[in-house]
């Protein structure tokens, strides 16, 4: 194609078609190759992906599916959803714009009379099959919201902060895992909470889960929210929690007016009137999701410092720093952005506690 490109008289109609099928349907020899499954970027790029990435042409994948029963369909399938997303090298980020939404596709298929493949739906034909819709909701999108031109006429994307869950070697067996978002300085206005149970099939190494981010006109710093991990069965979690930046892309905030008095003002007192509080968000049998509130009701602060004497210990924290820990418990200090708190502000961090967590047993002084 890249050659020998078919050239019609009228122009923006042509579009390049491809199938592509993994192990269970036909065993190509890359199914077999002892790279599998690294080398498959690199084939898709080689067969068809190079039409799109270039600028040949538009590429529509007209066929791909699978049952989900042979060991290597798995590793293809989160490989070739990835880079229809734009992600050419499968290595976790998008090689495309922001405003690209991709390669199309169409998976085969609907139906689960297909004797190769089967359907989303189940042979039931009325339930989904939650573990394909896993690698196609991420890279879904609305022609009539999502794309300009379509019917909606507004062209708008939707935005989504997306978590890739990752096992450190391929399943074996099923793993099942457990996830939540939980809100830091971004709250409830700036994203949409969700909850729900990955599944890993024998095969499988990865998950993406994705978030959608709500936009606003609003001038302000950057914001984040955490992924929380909890209650696996097959596996023991490494990392519970993942953190995402809504990043402001607003205008800047105005600076403020200067103060007509030249008598400078007094330096606020260097802690303010700071008060704690600690709420636990929720728990499981082997750790648990701590919040802790910091408000101002006094003079601004500039930097905070804050004592927790408790028994558990801290697997991870976000939107703190930990200074120190002791026999008594952590001292904990604020992050690079949110150290300032103005008279009647507050501010928030969060952290996984390691064991049964139990509020009576956290005492905080600051």
């Amino acid at each position: 194609m890249r050659d020998r490109p078919i050239e019609l008289d009228v122009d923006n109609k042509l579009v390049y078609s491809a199938h592509d099928y993994p192990n269970s349907i036909y065993e190509q020899s890359w199914f077999k190759d002892p790279d599998f499954p690294a080398n498959l970027p690199e084939k898709f790029d080689q067969m068809w992906g190079y039409i799109y990435r270039e600028g040949i042409a538009p590429v529509y994948i007209g066929e791909f599916g699978t049952k989900l029963q042979d060991p290597k369909d798995a590793p293809w399938f989160e490989a070739i959803t990835a880079y229809l997303s734009g992600d050419f090298d499968n290595d976790g980020v998008s090689d495309i714009s922001g405003t690209d939404l991709g390669i199309s596709w169409t998976f085969w298929s609907w139906n689960p009379n297909s004797t190769d493949t089967g359907g989303i739906l189940a042979d039931d034909w009325r339930t989904v099959n939650e573990n394909k819709m896993a690698y196609l909701e991420p890279i879904q999108f609305d022609f009539e919201t999502d794309v300009s031109g379509g019917d909606g006429g507004t062209g708008a994307v939707e935005t989504y902060a997306r978590f890739t869950v990752t096992l450190s070697e391929p399943a074996d067996g099923d793993v099942v895992v457990q996830y939540h978002t939980l809100e830091g300085t971004a709250g409830d206005g700036d994203f949409t909470a969700a909850s729900g149970t990955l599944v890993f099939a024998a095969g499988e190494q990865s998950k993406v889960v994705s978030i959608a981010i709500t936009p606003d006109r609003l001038a302000e710093g950057d914001e984040q929210f955490s992924l929380v991990l909890t209650d696996a069965s097959g596996a023991v979690i490494g990392g519970a929690t993942g953190t995402a930046t809504i990043v402001n892309d607003d205008a800047a905030v105005p600076p403020p007016n200067p103060d007509p008095d030249p008598t400078p003002d007094p330096e606020p007192e260097p802690n303010g009137d700071l008060d704690a509080l600690f709420a636990l968000v929720d728990s499981w049998g082997s750790g648990f999701n701590g919040k802790i509130v910091i408000q101002n009701d006094g003079a601004a602060v500039s930097g905070w410092e804050l004592e927790i004497d408790m028994p558990y210990e801290i697997a991870d924290i976000w939107n703190a720093e930990i200074v120190s820990r002791d026999a008594d418990g952590y001292t904990i200090r604020n992050a690079d952005w949110n150290g300032s708190i103005a008279s009647g502000g507050e501010i928030s961090f969060g952290f996984v506690g390691v064991g049964q967590g139990n509020a009576g047993d956290i005492d905080l002084f600051i």
